[in-house]
């Protein structure tokens, strides 16, 4: 296909790919691309094509902005086999890719990320693991709506960890039908030293944050709702408490 290159093309939206061949000959011919839009695209996987060594051609993208919208057909994003391309994102979008169930291997750093919204993804279990979560240093927004088999935020792990979310400063879960808690771990502990807000919705499954105490020294109070009702914020002392307070309140009402 030639070596054309568009230095000065910085946002790209792609429809209808029945392969990510076309899609990766357009990212590394122009290195100058920011932003990608993928969508109604009819490829299982996102993963780049058996050519792809040949047809890098040298280049670097400086993607910052990925969105992935209405894959249907989508099941898993493999970036481990391309860290050079997304190593740099700052914005991740996934938005109805109803058989997407791995977003990332263990292996992956998102070193640059501060945007993480996930949205209508039945079949994923699980957002991410221990040692992704770790990496997300840059992190200020994530948030997660309406994925129907999410029982985890944070993935199991069999040794102690200590992972801190140093810049998350947003979260909201809603409509996660089957959330049970942020990370069901016995061995993972949490620090959220800039978290100032945390929306809990129609998660009447979740029953505490997690298996330990967590930092929070900034965040006073959650806004809670059940779906159905108008939202209202409540703080315990304690992220684990207030959640596990909310969850009683809501068995209750379900009961009668």
């Amino acid at each position: 296909m030639g070596n054309y290159r568009m230095h000065k093309l910085e946002e790209f939206q792609l429809f209808g790919l029945p392969d990510t061949e076309i899609l990766y000959f357009f990212i590394h011919r122009n290195p100058n691309m920011k932003s990608l839009l993928l969508s109604n695209c009819s490829f299982k996987e996102l993963v780049p094509p058996r050519s792809h060594s040949e047809e890098k051609s040298g280049v670097v993208p400086k993607l910052k902005i990925l969105k992935v919208m209405n894959l249907q057909s989508l099941k898993m994003i493999d970036f481990k086999d391309d860290t050079i391309l997304f190593q740099r994102l700052e914005c991740l979008i996934l938005k109805e890719c109803p058989c997407l169930n791995t977003i990332a291997p263990s292996s992956i750093s998102f070193t640059y990320l501060t945007t993480l919204e996930v949205g209508n993804c039945n079949k994923l279990a699980c957002l991410m693991t221990p040692s992704t979560a770790k990496s997300l240093v840059q992190l200020t927004t994530m948030k997660v709506i309406q994925c129907e088999q999410m029982k985890t935020i944070v993935s199991e792990l069999e040794h102690k960890e200590h992972i801190i979310f140093r810049k998350l400063k947003e979260i909201e879960l809603v409509a996660l039908q089957n959330l049970l808690s942020f990370c069901s771990s016995n061995h993972c502990a949490f620090d959220f030293p800039l978290l100032e807000k945390f929306v809990v919705s129609a998660c009447s499954n979740m029953r505490k944050f997690s298996q330990h105490a967590n930092s929070t020294p900034i965040l006073r109070q959650i806004l809670i709702g059940n779906g159905k009702e108008e939202k209202r914020y409540h703080w315990k002392g304690d992220l684990n408490v207030t959640i596990s307070y909310m969850h009683q309140i809501w068995v209750r009402i379900h009961d009668h």
